[in-house]
């Protein structure tokens, strides 16, 4: 009863934080008190947690992203905290749980049982009062005489000392705002919305996800035939066909991206010529896309090859040597794909998808290695997608770390691009964060060579109205959304 009622009251009390921290507000400095406040909630609820490693893990990555929301208010940061928090919460009601995105899906299912749970906590603390012959009345009668008691003295000090009567005021009024119920009906959308953001957190959801992730294995098993010759013997002629099958598509393939691969080194690498090259964008983004295509379906191929019984013929070393000479090659794929972006980087600065393919190949060779590992030491799918899913965790927390349109807009109006940079995109499309490097800069831009061409009046109009923009939202908000991504922006 106990951990019900501390359950029950953690929820309510969570969705008072957050419709206090969030009603009308942007993230900032409040994210970060709602996380600290969240990963405590469930510290304190499910003890068998402390211990474990991912609980941990994914909790320090919830602060530390929501530190970073503080620091530089970026999307990713922002993103980061969300999915940190929500992980951390499966991780805390399961903690035998090892796949990150099973814990993801322990606090989503929250969602659908969050009415069940707050119905079941109500009609328990009913059935165990009834049970003890101590109704709601009486507890409540037992408090009227004390409140009485203090009541009385408040309102003796509250006449008698000016100071205490000033801070009684600020206390109640303050108290006032976070009881205050709007009752539109947004607001009381609102207020659902936070009750099952906690109730998802707070009570134990029941779900299979654990037991799943548990009987998983990460060994591949051989799937032995019925004990019968003639059944066994048609198990090996099929495995037999199959990996002859499969040993012909392989070295196809390998000598099919040979040629492209050898294409890529030669005119990419080495043989890159930007007069001859009218389109540098539609040659990166498309060759990009379609690189980037090749690549999954590849690691998609080596997966389906690999996926069972073929692990075991006892003259598989050929489709193995095989099979790394795929990887190797995609990894050099990869690379031309990096060589790519570089290339665009170099003569047009940066954009929010080129750093996106830069943490797109991070993933990929990764990815292609913990493929190696797979096909080397016989490890099952569901390995190969958890070690995969905490790299993504790793490198979602570590992104957060970077303010990305600070950064993009400082590298591109520092001149090491060698073309032209897109300065419209700069001003229209970067998010507010990198106001005041415009505005540092607002002398400068118009003889930076440009794509789409821009005038002086253009860009001047194009920066105030982004300062317009930003301090009309400022004067809607209060020290919740206080970050120092925005107080960077303040008037000098």
């Amino acid at each position: 009863m106990k951990n019900t009622s501390l359950s029950l009251l953690s929820v309510i009390g969570g969705a008072i934080i957050f419709n206090f921290l969030f009603w009308e507000e942007k993230l900032g400095l409040n994210l970060l008190l709602y996380a600290v406040f969240f990963v405590a909630i469930l510290w304190l609820l499910f003890p068998q947690s402390r211990l474990s490693r991912s609980f941990i893990v994914t909790a320090f990555g919830a602060i530390f992203s929501a530190l970073m929301v503080l620091w530089h208010n970026s999307a990713a940061a922002k993103l980061s905290t969300l999915v940190a928090l929500m992980c951390s919460a499966g991780f805390a009601q399961e903690p035998q749980i090892r796949f990150v995105l099973n814990a993801l899906g322990q606090y989503l299912t929250g969602w659908l049982q969050t009415p069940r749970h707050f119905y079941e906590a109500l009609n328990t603390n009913d059935q165990k009062s009834n049970a003890k012959g101590i109704s709601w009345s009486k507890k409540m009668g037992l408090t009227v005489v004390p409140f009485m008691v203090v009541a009385v003295f408040y309102l003796l000090y509250y006449a008698a000392n000016e100071k205490f009567a000033l801070w009684a005021d600020r206390f109640w009024a303050q108290v006032g705002r976070i009881f205050t119920f709007d009752i539109s009906w947004p607001h009381l959308v609102f207020w659902i919305f936070g009750f099952f953001v906690a109730g998802a957190a707070f009570w134990k959801n029941q779900s299979g996800i654990a037991k799943d992730d548990l009987t998983s294995s990460d060994e591949l098993h051989r799937i032995r035939p019925p004990k019968n010759r003639y059944i066994e013997s048609r198990f090996m002629m099929g495995l037999k066909r199959e990996f002859q099958q499969d040993l012909i598509l392989l070295w196809m393939l390998n000598g099919l991206l040979l040629l492209v691969n050898l294409t890529d080194i030669t005119y990419v690498w080495f043989g890159f010529d930007t007069e001859a090259l009218q389109d540098l964008k539609g040659y990166v983004h498309e060759g990009t896309y379609f690189l980037i295509s090749s690549i999954l379906l590849a690691m998609a191929v080596l997966f389906y090859t690999f996926r069972s019984n073929i692990n075991f013929y006892p003259a598989n070393a050929k489709l193995k040597t095989a099979a790394y000479i795929w990887l190797a090659q995609n990894a050099i794929l990869a690379l031309s794909v990096g060589v790519r972006n570089a290339r665009y980087i170099e003569y047009h600065g940066l954009a929010y998808k080129r750093i996106g393919v830069v943490l797109f190949l991070i993933l990929v060779f990764y990815g292609l290695v913990t493929l190696y590992q797979k096909i080397k030491f016989t490890k099952t799918a569901m390995w190969i997608w958890r070690k995969n899913a905490w790299a993504l965790f790793a490198l979602m927390v570590i992104n957060s770390s970077i303010a990305w349109d600070v950064f993009i807009t400082r590298y591109n109006l520092s001149g090491a691009a060698k073309g032209a940079i897109d300065v419209q995109f700069m001003i229209f499309e970067v998010s507010m964060k990198n106001l005041h490097v415009l505005e540092s800069q607002i002398d400068a831009l118009p003889g930076l060579n440009m794509y789409p061409q821009m005038t002086e009046s253009e860009i001047r109009d194009g920066v105030q109205k982004k300062r317009l923009i930003f301090e009309r939202h400022m004067q809607v908000l209060t020290w919740k959304s206080l970050n120092f991504g925005d107080l960077a922006n303040a008037p000098k």
